[in-house]
């Protein structure tokens, strides 16, 4: 979300009392008495808000925390309490609003998208069943709605919160603000890939290729169909980003820092080990240039590559020559994951829109826009595709989506608001039977 303004206003304690005493702590823990504060209306948004609230999310934190009696005696009993509220109104505009015991913080009016008001003004119709019960304390979540009968409230456990609340706090931009850390599951299985090479991978049904393993100080890119044909990076860069980053399309090419720390990709025999073809990418001032990416056609015909230009670069690997274009891959895009077999493919074009296409240039949706592309992974079936993006707006925060490459149809999104505890999804990779992992 991007809010047209931030207020920050420091208040004082008398005001503060009044501002988080419908959280306050020395309610009688029911549910009937502790809701009942939500139910009074009207509904209002954040300051400088004059539009008339349809509807309100709020999120509660810090009242499963203990407060000292220095603090208390300072601030009041509920100087540890933060309410984040994300009011929408009836103009299909929202606006934030944080309450601490020091601050209020907030921003906007500002409108909601066309497709996302679109999306949401079904939604906010009715609101599920809380069955009246009252989440834990450090869990709850707060939804108010305006109907002609009155305000209704529920409250929801934000670890298990309905999915109809999930959607509506990702259309107003709450994902932009984390939501609640699950706890760090242990994983089913962990897989070491030190000294593994392709047969262990196939034993273990992953695609090599997939997972971009590394050889001693080298990185194998991709291997061909037909297994002739391998390519192979050795970088000079400490910790490679996959990330495409548009905004480095604005940086000037600069003079090398070093000229040892060139990268270098080998097109090799990949029975033999000999070097066919050699390229090599200089430093750009103190920026490392490196291949993230490397995609060999079913026909071993052309090698695509991508780069942290970043840059989407052609081969024909008959000549290794740079060829201006290649059916099946978007002009003007500079980044491009195609599916197992190039009918389908994810391209991050200039504009910092991500598209998934079909092999005759056409769109099927519009994945993000503005956001980075991070991974891509397509179902071994090339039927389904994970795609995750990162947004450092709000801080850092990663989202992974599954689509339906058919029709383009979005299928499951993981949000910020489900994320491990370390907020990322890591790269995910399919099994062979068609669920998937993130590393």
């Amino acid at each position: 979300m991007v809010w047209q303004r931030l207020l920050i206003l420091f208040v004082a304690v008398s005001y503060l009392s009044s501002a988080v005493a419908q959280v306050s702590a020395a309610q009688p823990e029911t549910y009937d008495s502790w809701i009942a504060n939500y139910r009074l209306g009207p509904l209002s948004g954040a300051l400088g808000d004059s539009h008339r609230i349809r509807m309100a999310l709020t999120v509660i934190d810090g009242d499963d925390h203990k407060p000292d009696a220095k603090s208390v005696s300072m601030f009041g009993r509920d100087y540890r309490i933060m309410t984040t509220t994300f009011a929408v109104s009836e103009d299909g505009t929202v606006s934030m609003q944080r309450v601490t015991a020091m601050a209020i913080q907030g921003g906007g009016p500002g409108p909601l998208p066309p497709e996302d008001w679109k999306t949401l003004q079904p939604l906010i119709k009715d609101l599920p069943d809380d069955g009246a019960r009252l989440p834990p304390k450090g869990r709850r979540l707060v939804a108010q709605l305006v109907t002609p009968s009155g305000t209704v409230a529920r409250v929801y456990d934000r670890a298990n919160a309905p999915e109809k609340i999930l959607e509506m706090l990702r259309l107003v931009g709450a994902d932009a603000w984390p939501i609640f850390a699950f706890p760090d599951f242990p994983p089913d299985e962990r897989l070491s890939y030190a000294g593994w090479n392709e047969a262990d991978f196939e034993k273990a049904g992953l695609a090599a290729d997939a997972v971009g393993f590394w050889q001693r100080d080298s990185r194998v890119l991709a291997t061909s169909a037909d297994g002739r044909l391998s390519a192979v990076e050795t970088s000079g860069a400490q910790y490679p980003d996959f990330t495409v980053h548009v905004e480095k399309l604005k940086e000037p090419r600069e003079q090398p820092y070093r000229a040892d720390m060139d990268t270098v990709l080998q097109i090799r025999d990949a029975s033999t080990g000999s070097v066919i073809h050699e390229i090599r990418d200089p430093m750009s001032g103190r920026r490392s240039i490196y291949a993230y990416c490397a995609r060999f056609t079913p026909d071993g015909s052309h090698l695509m590559i991508l780069t942290s230009l970043p840059e989407l670069r052609i081969y024909d690997s008959a000549t290794w020559q740079l060829e201006p274009r290649l059916q099946g891959v978007p002009e003007g895009a500079v980044a491009y994951y195609p599916s197992t077999d190039w009918t389908r493919g994810v391209a991050v074009f200039p504009s910092g829109e991500v598209d998934l296409m079909d092999r005759d240039g056409r769109k099927l949706t519009r994945i993000d826009f503005g956001d980075e592309l991070q991974s891509v992974a397509f179902s071994p079936n090339g039927g389904q595709v994970a795609v995750v993006t990162v947004r450092s707006q709000h801080g850092y925060h990663d989202a992974m989506r599954i689509w339906e490459t058919r029709t383009g149809t979005l299928m499951r999104e993981l949000r910020p608001l489900e994320a491990t505890p370390r907020n990322g999804f890591g790269n995910p990779t399919w099994w062979q039977m068609g669920t998937i992992y993130s590393r």
